[in-house]
């Protein structure tokens, strides 16, 4: 993987591939083990917006990952993406998405896709909208996630198992952060996954 700034520039909306929910259970139908990835949501579904019960639950790399975006605030409330350099994201990048949030009416794309991301869904969502390239649970809880971080203006974490694109279920933790231009209005959301298994 080539890693330079451009990686952090707006995408077009030329990204290859697309799933629907009944895409993804056509594709994981009778591999999951129980649950597909769209379906409602598992009792043992686990998410969390408490910085204490993240840093006792995360994995090395995840809480290395937040410190980065914590340390790049300078005393803001979160980091605008001109703040993050991927030189320095190295070690990250093969699984991040940076997610642009468009506002009246709230809409999420995906703008840039780290090469695990990709590979997790067996297709590239770069360029589509949330719903249309989500993995998770369902849609709606893929939506609510990206909709806690913006609104409550702060870090969400979630862990648990989910029907990856070849259709096994792969044990994966997730920390979503918000991004800004100005400081104030959320005009982006980073996310970084830990998957096991691929």
């Amino acid at each position: 993987m080539r890693f330079d700034r451009r990686m952090f520039s707006p995408a077009d909306d030329t990204g290859q591939g697309g799933a629907s929910e009944a895409g993804v259970a056509a594709r994981t139908n009778g591999k999951t083990g129980g649950y597909l990835a769209n379906t409602a949501l598992p009792h043992h579904y686990s998410r969390t917006t408490d910085l204490a019960e993240f840093r006792s639950r995360a994995a090395p790399e995840t809480l290395a990952f937040y410190d980065y975006w914590d340390a790049k605030r300078q005393g803001r409330l979160m980091p605008a993406r001109a703040d993050l350099d991927p030189v320095e994201m190295v070690s990250w990048l093969k699984c991040i998405q940076i997610i642009e949030v468009y506002h009246n009416p709230r809409r999420l794309k995906y703008r840039l896709v780290g090469e695990l991301e990709v590979e997790s869904r067996g297709f590239n969502p770069t360029g589509r909208w949330v719903e249309d390239g989500f993995i998770g649970i369902s849609k709606d809880d893929v939506l609510h996630n990206y909709n806690t971080v913006i609104d409550g203006r702060s870090l969400l974490y979630d862990w648990g198992e989910y029907a990856c694109g070849d259709g096994y279920l792969r044990w994966q933790e997730t920390i979503f952060l918000p991004l800004s231009s100005d400081g104030d209005l959320i005009d982006r959301v980073i996310t970084y996954t830990v998957t096991r298994g691929l």
